[in-house]
């Protein structure tokens, strides 16, 4: 009797640690899954309607991720017709209703969503974005490259770059990959005049980080991670941006950046930091508009849901290679939408393209984050 007893137990234990763990290891697509007692199957969201209803709704999904496919998320979508939880072996409380602000707050929620919260609660932030020159922003890099006739001289002007944590600027790949094979030696922040040297942060670059699958001739994959030497100090003036985690796009988008007042190619650089808004454009329209010129090079180039295309709303501003696309948020935080990657000259119809960093979180986190990834939010 003792021995039959604890057979059962065991077997109620091994059930118990199957529903846990299965939150947190990868399955494949098309396989049966379980969330919140309710059987599912796993699908890419965009195959799954009440995760794709979520997402239109409240801008984001509450849903158990099986893995990806790819870089298409993979959720354990509900099997039609079985909304009611049946749950018979689990650590949820057995008369838990099945609504959405409940499952939101059993999602798993990524480390950079916590640092976030984080850098928002630690500085005083008053929402009070002014689009006008000179505005500073806390998380605007400047990326130091050794001078082309003297290296001791730092040209603070070729790139720009986010800063994401403590010890890491989100930038372009193409800033870091070039014909002059050229790296960028240092970071400069806390400034809205980069040639204010005496109030600014100078960090040295440990290492450049491109993306593996960063192509040149078609820009895909413009994306890259520098690691600074140490920790910034962290105050009102140099404080982290949050990730845009979402891959929709979002509206009253803000450009900011140092460089091409004018025409993308061959002009002058401002040394006061610009801000802009923006207005995306679907990626469709977007694809005409480049397929329609006669621009051979753009031609050939595919946008894909990994970029977003944008329109600043004033040809004056600030177009320099890896510097954000970003949205304020009502708390006065800031989150990095999109990574300047390419675009022509004023005067066109052509739109400026951008890296979509909501597509490439998981390699961030792996990077910035490579332990505890995900915190499982209770």
């Amino acid at each position: 009797m003792k021995q039959t007893m604890f057979v059962y137990q065991f077997l109620i234990l091994l059930n118990l640690f199957n529903v846990l763990i299965c939150s947190y290891i990868p399955i494949d697509e098309g396989s049966p899954c379980q969330d919140l007692g309710i059987p599912g199957i796993c699908k890419k969201v965009l195959n799954c309607e009440d995760a794709l209803g979520e997402v239109r709704t409240y801008g984001g999904h509450s849903y158990l991720r099986c893995g990806f496919v790819g870089l298409d998320e993979v959720v354990c979508c509900p099997v039609v017709g079985d909304r009611t939880p049946q749950i018979e072996i689990s650590t949820w409380e057995p008369n838990r209703k099945w609504n959405h602000e409940h499952s939101k707050k059993l999602r798993l929620k990524r480390k950079n969503d916590l640092m976030c919260e984080t850098y928002v609660k630690k500085h005083v932030i008053s929402p009070s974005l002014t689009i006008s020159v000179g505005k500073h922003l806390p998380h605007m890099a400047a990326l130091g490259f050794p001078g082309s006739l003297d290296p001791d001289i730092i040209d603070f002007q070729r790139c720009s770059g986010s800063l994401v944590s403590l010890r890491f600027v989100l930038t372009a790949a193409h800033c870091i990959i070039s014909v002059e094979q050229i790296l960028p030696v240092m970071v400069r922040l806390g400034v809205s005049d980069i040639r204010n040297k005496e109030e600014a942060q100078d960090i040295n670059i440990k290492s450049s980080l491109p993306h593996p699958e960063y192509n040149a001739r078609l820009k895909q994959n413009d994306i890259a991670i520098l690691e600074l030497v140490k920790d910034v100090t962290t105050n009102e003036h140099v404080y982290p941006a949050c990730l845009y985690t979402f891959n929709d796009n979002p509206s009253k988008l803000i450009m900011s950046g140092w460089g091409h007042l004018q025409d993308y190619v061959d002009s002058n650089n401002s040394f006061m930091m610009q801000t802009a808004e923006a207005k995306s454009i679907p990626i469709d329209k977007c694809n005409e508009r480049i397929n329609s010129t006669p621009i051979r090079v753009l031609t050939s180039r595919v946008i894909t849901d990994n970029q977003i295309c944008a329109i600043l709303k004033s040809d004056s501003c600030c177009r320099d290679s890896g510097s954000p696309l970003q949205i304020e948020e009502k708390d006065g935080s800031y989150h990095i939408v999109g990574i300047t990657s390419w675009g022509i000259q004023r005067g066109t119809t052509l739109p400026l393209v951008y890296t979509r960093v909501s597509s490439y979180l998981d390699w961030i986190g792996n990077i910035i984050w490579p332990k505890d990834k995900y915190i499982y939010n209770t």
